[in-house]
């Protein structure tokens, strides 16, 4: 049975780059019959042309990670950590009660990344005792190898665990690693 549905772009918005104007839209799947459609050959875009696509590879586009979300157990202690130790500036608590997501952005004050903390009560623990796929650890630049030091010093004192250095590793970087709540890894690097 032929599936009767059709995408269709959603209100058009033009922009002028280099001198071209470019079609931007969201496609929606709607029912083909509605609109007396028999093919998707009609809505088909045509080709851009060349000088459109050169000016497409000559936008200066600045990529940055804007943040890096990490789900936790105890969001409060989890903020309050970076808050003591990392110097980080909390916004007020977002809840959402149908699905019980509680978060924080935290911002830091050099950089423009975010750290979002994140707690549902429907997540679940990775297996500690494996190696998992994904996220490993957090980097913080301190800025130089005496802060690195001190940094590490302070969070050993405070009870956290450094599983190495600080040293300078193999590839240049001088740095330390802890486990900090719920055993994240935190390194920090000059």
């Amino acid at each position: 049975m032929e599936r009767k549905d059709v995408y269709l772009a959603s209100k058009p918005r033009y922009e002028i780059l280099d001198g071209y104007a470019y079609l931007r839209c969201r496609l929606h799947l709607l029912p083909r019959h509605r609109f007396g459609l028999r093919s998707l050959e009609a809505l088909r875009p045509a080709r851009p042309r060349v000088a459109e696509k050169q000016a497409l590879h000559q936008i200066n586009i600045k990529m940055r990670i804007d943040h890096v979300a990490l789900f936790c157990r105890d969001l409060e202690a989890m903020r309050q950590f970076f808050l003591d130790y990392f110097e980080a500036v909390s916004n007020e608590l977002y809840h959402n009660p149908r699905t019980g997501l509680r978060t924080y952005i935290l911002s830091f004050t050099e950089g423009c990344t975010r750290l979002e903390l994140m707690q549902r009560p429907d997540t679940i623990d990775a297996d500690s005792s494996k190696p998992n796929i994904g996220f490993i650890h957090v980097s913080f630049s301190v800025g130089s190898k005496e802060a690195v030091d001190a940094k590490t010093i302070e969070l050993r004192d405070a009870g956290y665990q450094v599983t190495s250095g600080p040293r300078t590793t193999g590839d240049g970087y001088y740095e330390s690693c802890i486990l900090g709540p719920e055993g994240i890894q935190i390194e920090i690097t000059i």
